[in-house]
This record gives C-alpha cells, sequence and structure tokens, in this order.
C-alpha cells in the first residue's frame, strides 16, 4: 500500500530530486518488532523474511525504518535504526518535537548509489491519534514514527536550473544551519557548509 500510494502521487516525475520516501516506526521491544514484521505480509517483501534492526545492540528505543521507496538501490535502508547515529537522532528528535515537517542538516544517503552526493531530508513526526500531541511532553510521549523525504541536493539544483541557461550560471548552495543554531548546539551541520557547486565557469554567482 505504501508503494502504491507513492506511485499514485507520481513524486519521481512531479519532483525529480527525491531520492527516496521513508516511514520509520519507534520501537521499544526489538525482538518483537522484528518477529512481527517477519511474519506480516503487507511489509517489503524482498527483505521481510529476514528482517533485522540495525544496528545490532540494545538501546532504549528504537527508530527503524520499514518501508522505503524506491526499494531497489536503497536495501541497505530497510531496518536501520535511524537513531542509532548521533547526527540522525539529533534531527529526528527536533523532527519529533516540532508539529511541523523540517528539514534535516546535510544527510548522507543510506543506499548503495549516491553514497557520495550530499542530502537534505524533510522529516515529518507521526503521533498517536488516540492521545493528544498539543505541548511538548505530549508530543514526545505520543512520537509514534517518521516520515522521511530525502533530496539529492546536487538533483535539485540540477532541476532548478534546467531552463535557466544552466551552462552560463554558477549556483552554490550552502547549509547555514538550523534556524538559531550556535556552535554550542553540538550535532549537526556545521553553517556555512557548501552542499553544492555547480562547478560551471560563472557569469555570476547565485
Amino acid at each position: 500500500e505504501f508503494r502504491h500510494y507513492l506511485d499514485n502521487m507520481r513524486l519521481a516525475s512531479r519532483y525529480p530530486g527525491i531520492r527516496s520516501v521513508s516511514y520509520g516506526e519507534r520501537v521499544f521491544d526489538r525482538q518483537e518488532f522484528e518477529k512481527k514484521v517477519r511474519a506480516y505480509p503487507g511489509i517489503q517483501p524482498a527483505g521481510r523474511a529476514d528482517f533485522t534492526i540495525k544496528p545490532a545492540g540494545t538501546r532504549p528505543e528504537y527508530l527503524a525504518v520499514l518501508y522505503v521507496e524506491p526499494f531497489a538501490g536503497h536495501e541497505e535502508a530497510y531496518g536501520v535504526d535511524i537513531t542509532a547515529d548521533a547526527t540522525r537522532r539529533e534531527q529526528a528528535d527536533r523532527a519529533r518535537d516540532t508539529p511541523l515537517a523540517i528539514a534535516s542538516g546535510t544527510t548522507p544517503l543510506v543506499s548503495s548509489a549516491g553514497k557520495n552526493l550530499a542530502a537534505i531530508s524533510l522529516q515529518l513526526a507521526l503521533y498517536k491519534g488516540d492521545v493528544p500531541a498539543l505541548t511538548l511532553a505530549q508530543r514526545r510521549d505520543a512520537f509514534s514514527g517518521m516520515l522521511d523525504i530525502t533530496f539529492a541536493v546536487r538533483d535539485l539544483a540540477n532541476e532548478a536550473l534546467e531552463d535557466r541557461a544552466a551552462h552560463e550560471i554558477r549556483l552554490e548552495i550552502y547549509d547555514q544551519g538550523y534556524l538559531g543554531q550556535d556552535a554550542a548546539m553540538g550535532a549537526g551541520s556545521a553553517p556555512g557548509s557548501l552542499l553544492h557547486d555547480s562547478g560551471y565557469a560563472a557569469s555570476g554567482t547565485l
């Protein structure tokens, strides 16, 4: 159903910069969750039989990628605990605490293709429907999972310049950090880091 829903939205043709769309589910009991996924016929069939949350290890909770599309080329993302990585955990916590979609800092692509490409993710937290999620404390308690749309910055830039004489324009894109971010905030992309440089001999720089 996840795949059919995305196919009907025609995201690939409407937004060529999108590399993947995934859903991560909040998990407390690792073994029970793995057992449920392996037995459930509606999960990604290519990896269902041996589904494992990765990396290995016991943690208080997990945010495990349960669906990812397209699956081909992103098999490595299936089952990944997003919160096992400090940077991704900080980004997921921001999404969980904010009732709006947020853009991540620079994100390494977790896929077999494009590992060297800079990427950003648009993340939207999902909450249990039967409990309130109005305050910060309520959102943290009701948090059930996260929708993640990952864009390759290069692809976004190429699409933006397609109709603007790209061969005459040099486009540089920088990550300026989160709104209000300062050096004391720790994890996340360093403000001012270069995400993309089209590399053309420029008549101007945007």
